[in-house]
């Protein structure tokens, strides 16, 4: 499953606190989490769910003190694509400067599709608009607009 991908992807990167955004409140999905957690191993306050009435970018709001660095972003929805390793996107994310950096990969003759990964600077919290906000809808397609976003094609092999 796609979450347990996302989450296997952490640990293997050592990445230290993850943020889960719901966008069911079913009982079964949390069920699924807490498994997870346990499976992995991974202590409780490691994994902190985000309830996500606000969005996923008024979700991400609410995490703004806790964001000091660049994170991950990562939507357990899509078609999840890992890539072999998040160090070569992390630093082609900090040598263009770029406030978000989408991890593409190939679908074929010269066609890139999103990964459902996201590499994010702290000040994409201030692209967020208050209230109920989308970061697809609402965020993305701003900072795309401002020159502020950046693809890096991964591999997969």
């Amino acid at each position: 499953n796609h979450l347990d991908q996302a989450i296997r992807l952490c640990l293997r990167e050592q990445i230290k606190q993850i943020y889960l955004v719901l966008t069911s409140g079913s009982p079964t999905l949390v069920q699924d989490i807490q498994s997870l957690v346990y499976r992995h191993e991974l202590p409780s306050s490691i994994v902190q769910i985000v309830p996500a009435e606000f969005g996923s970018g008024g979700a991400l709001a609410l995490q703004k003190e806790n964001l000091a660095f660049p994170f991950l972003l990562i939507w357990v929805d899509a078609q999840l694509v890992t890539p072999q390793s998040l160090a070569q996107a992390f630093t082609f994310h900090r040598q263009h400067h770029s406030c978000l950096t989408q991890l593409l990969h190939s679908s074929g003759s010269q066609h890139f599709r999103f990964s459902g990964i996201a590499i994010a600077e702290p000040e994409i919290i201030q692209s967020i608009p208050s209230g109920i906000a989308s970061l697809r809808e609402s965020v993305f397609p701003e900072l795309l607009k401002a020159g502020k976003v950046r693809g890096y094609l991964i591999s997969t092999t």
